[in-house]
């Protein structure tokens, strides 16, 4: 199998690319589809190209992760901003979709650069080595991986859908257990207390909510010797603090373990319970509760409420702050009744979220599989099949 450079084997129509900024596309709205580095981005009056052509990133795009696409196809009227390169493949010599599939298997090192932000510049990647067997063995590859993705894709559809099953069954469960709850023996009296013992209270009456503070002072990278810093949801700091005694009362905002640990920002609402303590960024807030309440009744009350927290924050960004959720109102049964809710909850939580685990299990799978077909597909020394 011989080995041909990229610019070999496609006309490079990047010198068509117009560029336009965002504040002039939003004055030229229609219904034409507006590409960028790994997808559409909009729409625009106006097409640049109409054929079908592959686009591969040129910036902005995730070379080096195996799971992300760098390449793909468009088709009829299209206009492409200048983070894709645009490829129209030479059919006398290279199957379109062959290319494609090819584009996103390939190892960029070596190619792209930037510290911050990686670059495929032109010049780059005309270079790039396209093993290249005839058309009819192009046609066999493109074939068999679009059939064996097609299964791929069915399979990561059904896992979707049972995923969704599984967090409807969840709002189902706590759906049903709150909503009794609260209906239960009729309506509140004046005093803000149900016949049956119940106390309309605010959270903040029951908890002591911390809100985030990123701190001030010296960062100092020496796990093990400082407090770990989260800023938000998905976010941990891979910089240590000091010693708790080293930072200022103004600075420092602490979760201790068992805190209930609630993003402030979308998605809006509770994480997990801290397990050591912690120093909060501005993303979270931590609440502690009081000896009247159960910590897991909260929580799950807390994940009850989500839907309606996050819908009437009114606030552009969809975030909360610490007298918004302190004002939250919850109906509280007696101590012991709180902890029998629970003893249902865990049960049957325990087994939706075994179900949750073993979906992301097969969905990792899957992406495996998807890359393995594509490595085994330009690989010599292996089939397709």
């Amino acid at each position: 199998m011989k080995i041909v450079q990229l610019e070999e084997i496609v006309d490079i129509l990047d010198s068509m690319r117009v560029p336009i900024n965002s504040a002039e596309r939003a004055n030229r709205t229609g219904a034409v589809p507006y590409y960028g580095a790994t997808g559409q981005v909009g729409t625009i009056d106006k097409a640049l190209f109409n054929e079908t052509l592959v686009l591969l990133g040129e910036d902005g795009v995730a070379f080096f992760d195996p799971k992300k696409h760098k390449a793909y196809e468009i088709s009829g009227p299209s206009w492409v901003n200048n983070h894709a390169h645009v490829l129209r493949a030479k059919s006398e010599l290279v199957v379109q979709r062959y290319l494609l599939h090819f584009l996103n298997q390939f190892n960029y090192a070596g190619y792209v650069n930037g510290a911050t932000r990686l670059k495929l510049t032109q010049r780059d990647m005309r270079r790039i080595p396209v093993p290249l067997p005839s058309l009819e063995e192009q046609l066999e590859i493109v074939e068999k991986l679009d059939s064996a993705f097609a299964d791929v894709d069915l399979f990561e559809r059904n896992l979707g859908v049972s995923e969704e099953r599984a967090n409807q069954l969840l709002e189902s469960i706590l759906s049903s257990a709150f909503s009794s709850n609260e209906n239960e023996n009729g309506s509140r009296n004046t005093s803000g207390e149900q016949s049956a013992g119940k106390k309309l209270v605010s959270l903040g009456t029951v908890a002591e909510v911390i809100a985030g503070q990123s701190p001030e002072g010296i960062y100092y990278n020496s796990i093990g010797n400082g407090t770990p810093f989260y800023q938000g949801k998905k976010e941990f700091s891979d910089k240590f603090l000091g010693a708790p005694t080293t930072w200022t009362t103004k600075v420092t905002k602490l979760a201790q373990p068992g805190d209930i640990l609630m993003s402030v920002r979308a998605p809006v609402g509770p994480i997990n319970f801290t397990a050591q303590e912690i120093c909060i960024g501005r993303g979270l807030a931590s609440i502690r509760v009081s000896k009247s309440v159960d910590r897991d009744f909260l929580y799950y009350f807390l994940l009850h409420k989500q839907p309606e927290i996050s819908g009437n924050t009114g606030a552009v960004f969809d975030s909360i702050n610490k007298e918004q959720i302190a004002s939250i109102k919850i109906l509280l049964p007696s101590l012991e009744k709180q902890k029998k809710i629970v003893e249902k909850f865990n049960s049957a939580f325990a087994g939706v979220e075994l179900l949750k685990v073993q979906i992301r299990t097969k969905k990792y799978y899957a992406n495996a599989l998807r890359r393995s077909l594509l490595s085994g597909a330009f690989t010599q020394e292996e089939s397709v099949a």
